[in-house]
């Protein structure tokens, strides 16, 4: 009974399985590479800042050319995320219509918020439009960021619903105690970071750097914890995949298998 059980997962039985489950594989996993590339392509950048202001250095060309980077980085991981956005909202899954709601809408909302942002920063890093309105590049992308991390929030919602309906179809999921990578956890942390980032640029400039560098280490940390957040989410997106793509079998299908191993042992 206990092999039955651990070959079966009971608990998964009574829940329907998507009816493109390789679509939603692949979509996960491109959500949470997407985020990955963006904590990237976002955090990078504004560390190497901050750690040039710390030991005292000033920003140059190279510094410049890392942020155009990360900004076309982080756009592409956007990109990826918004993508796969579109394909878990589809209302052609009777599993995902009935049991996330509205909550894709809220995906897709939040990504389209976040894509448009990260595009935004691109075309004002490529084009140097923060000349033409008057705007430092740095507060610039800082505006960028802030608008992301909103959009980011938005798409939270849907994340969220999205981990619980599909995560229950994962048994190395459930036996983490339902370990999933809080998508609150991770929004707050970019909002930090934001902030800190934020406080360590003005503070210096007000005659306050002490907390201008102990904002920065704040930054730096949260930064880290960010990235090590989307790491951990990316392997439980390939968790749930993996239970997606190749499901436990089902009782009628172990029934099945063992009634033709037994024809001719009636007794059996």
């Amino acid at each position: 009974m206990r092999s039955l059980v651990e070959t079966l997962d009971i608990h998964s039985q009574a829940l329907a399985r998507p009816k493109h489950p390789k679509r939603i594989a692949r979509a996960l996993e491109a959500m949470a590479i997407g985020g990955l590339l963006w904590g990237v392509g976002t955090v990078a950048p504004l560390s190497g800042r901050l750690v040039a202001a710390l030991l005292g250095r000033t920003v140059g060309d190279t510094i410049s050319l890392t942020d155009q980077l990360g900004s076309l980085l982080a756009l592409v991981g956007a990109a990826f995320a918004v993508g796969a956005f579109v394909q878990l909202a589809r209302r052609d899954d009777p599993v995902l219509t009935s049991e996330m709601g509205f909550s894709g809408r809220w995906m897709v909302l939040g990504g389209a918020i976040w894509a448009t942002a990260a595009l935004a920063h691109v075309l004002f890093l490529s084009l140097r439009l923060d000349h033409a309105i008057g705007m430092a590049s740095l507060g610039l992308g800082l505006s960028c960021l802030a608008v992301e991390v909103a959009g980011g929030s938005i798409a939270v919602i849907g994340v969220r619903r999205m981990f619980a309906v599909l995560g229950q179809r994962s048994r190395r999921y459930r036996a983490a105690a339902h370990a999933r990578q809080s998508a609150e956890a991770l929004a707050v942390a970019a909002a930090i970071f934001l902030v800190a980032t934020l406080l360590s640029i003005i503070l210096p400039s007000l005659k306050y750097e002490f907390s201008g560098m102990f904002a920065s280490v704040i930054a730096l940390v949260t930064g880290g914890v960010l990235l090590m957040g989307l790491i951990y989410m990316l392997v439980n997106c390939r968790w749930i995949a993996r239970a997606i793509l190749d499901p436990p079998p089902q009782i009628d299908e172990v029934v099945r298998v063992v009634n033709e191993g037994a024809q001719g042992e009636p007794q059996n």
